[in-house]
């Protein structure tokens, strides 16, 4: 995946195209069998463990290594993250939602 929103705002036209200046990666969520990392701006990381009903589109992150979140977007993420609970997904996207409006985008732009 190589495009993502959050609410609708194109992370990759808003934050350098998920990239640092040394070009790692800034801002991700990789998925593993029962387990997740990722990392905001700044190389800050977290990670945990999740369960998913794929007949249900639920999906649950506890996160067991909580991030430094420094800046407000940074706490947006981390936020949102925390607290989804559905999903939709597809061969090229996957939106990760919580109850309320919040819902961050992942999707591949080719």
């Amino acid at each position: 995946m190589n495009g993502a929103t959050i609410n609708g705002m194109k992370l990759n036209s808003d934050v350098k195209n998920f990239y640092t200046d040394t070009g790692t990666n800034a801002y991700y969520v990789s998925f593993s069998s029962g387990t997740f990392q990722g990392a905001l701006s700044a190389g800050v990381t977290f990670s945990g463990t999740w369960t998913a009903d794929g007949k249900k589109h639920t999906i649950a992150l506890t996160v067991t290594q909580k991030p430094n979140a420094d800046t407000a977007f940074d706490k947006q993420i981390y936020n949102i993250l925390s607290a989804v609970t559905s999903y939709e997904s597809g061969a090229e996207f996957l939106l990760l939602k919580e109850d309320g409006d919040n819902q961050i985008f992942f999707g591949s732009s080719r």
